[in-house]
Parts: C-alpha cells; sequence; structure tokens
C-alpha cells in the first residue's frame, strides 16, 4: 500500500495499492538499504542523554557493566574486541557471553576478539558456537603474546564507538566511552595492527 500526502492533509490525496512481486521486492529492497543507513532509536537516544560528543568518564563497576551491556547490543555490521585475559574474564566471561555472541550473529554482525593469552573455558564456548554453524566464519578469536603488559579491555562497536577500560596496579578500574571519531580510528588501527601480526605469524608456520 501506498499513501501520498500533500501540504500536510489529513487525508491522502492518492492512495495505490498493488501486489506485484517485482515492485514488492524493489520497494523491500530500498527499504532494507535505508534501514541499513539508519542510526537505531535507542543508540541516538543514548548519544543525546549522555553527551558522547565528549568523552564519557565511568568510574564504578555497576555503570561499566551497564555500559558493556548497552554497546553489545548496538552493532549492526562489525565488533571488535581486545583485552587482556584478566579484563575479559572479570567483565564479560561471566556475564553470559556465548549468548551474546550467538545474538550477535544472527544479526550478521562481523565479530572478531583478540586476547593476551589463551583463556581455555571460553575458547570451548567458541568452539561450540562455530559447531553449531560451520559454515559462518563471522565468529574470530586470535591471541598475541605481544602485546605485552597489557591491562585494558577495549570494545569498538560499528568504527563508531569505543569503550575503553584500564586496569591499575591495585587492580581498581576507571574507564571511558566515546564516539569522537579520533578516539575510535586510533584504537581501531592498534586492533588491526596487532590482529594482522597474528595473522602473518599464523601464515608462515
Amino acid at each position: 500500500m501506498l499513501f501520498v500526502f500533500h501540504n500536510n492533509k489529513e487525508k491522502p490525496d492518492q492512495t495505490l495499492w498493488n501486489n506485484s512481486k517485482t515492485l514488492v521486492i524493489q520497494q523491500q529492497e530500498i527499504f532494507n538499504k535505508l534501514w541499513g543507513l539508519a542510526i537505531p532509536f535507542s543508540s541516538r537516544k543514548y548519544e543525546l542523554e549522555n553527551n558522547l560528543t565528549e568523552k564519557k568518564v565511568i568510574s564504578d563497576h555497576d555503570s561499566m557493566k551497564e555500559e558493556i551491556r548497552y554497546i553489545l547490543d548496538q552493532p549492526a555490521k562489525e565488533l571488535l574486541i581486545f583485552s587482556s585475559t584478566i579484563l575479559f574474564r572479570r567483565l564479560l566471561v561471566s556475564n553470559n557471553i556465548k549468548e551474546i555472541l550467538k545474538k550477535l550473529l544472527k544479526k550478521g554482525v562481523k565479530i572478531k576478539i583478540l586476547l593476551d593469552n589463551v583463556l581455555g573455558d571460553f575458547m570451548h564456548q567458541i568452539n561450540q558456537i562455530n559447531n553449531e554453524n560451520p559454515d559462518n566464519d563471522l565468529l574470530q578469536v586470535s591471541y598475541s603474546s605481544k602485546l605485552g603488559n597489557f591491562n585494558e579491555f577495549i570494545i569498538i562497536c560499528d568504527q563508531k564507538s569505543v569503550l575503553q577500560i584500564n586496569s591499575d596496579a591495585t587492580s581498581n578500574l576507571k574507564g571511558s566511552l566515546s564516539n569522537e571519531q579520533h578516539q575510535v580510528i586510533l584504537q581501531e588501527v592498534l586492533f588491526e595492527k596487532y590482529w594482522n601480526e597474528v595473522i602473518d605469524i599464523t601464515i608462515s608456520k
């Protein structure tokens, strides 16, 4: 059904009805393209409420969990995570990560996770997910010893926002959430640098 309104009239000037399969498919494709370009209302509402044009500092653990839940619910195309295994276990593994990843994969989100060490119980969950979807290469997990003394947990969502949580010498956490382009690009470049090093090592072997 297509309704055409002019000059803010309450009733449409034209109403068209068509059951042509070709026309329906064309309109559906247009809708899908526009939907893919759109910003989810929840994301835009959150940005306005939290003034994400500035970096948002997060200091308490409950707020960090809330931000992690929020950002993991947002990706439409890509999610990048790189973290120390200690912080990854502390912030994500205990929070039903398997179901979160499966939900993102159903949406077609490409996920890359880079850790500084092997995390056996987590890899078991990843293997279970990939065994359920053997033709699905959207979920990739790698490890790099080149991260060194890495005490951070970083999530990059759709090249638009980055959540960064640091741990100090006393294991206290401090985080920040930002959609500033230079912050997002910086963290993404670092991720790709370490990720590509892992791939190069794998290929050379």
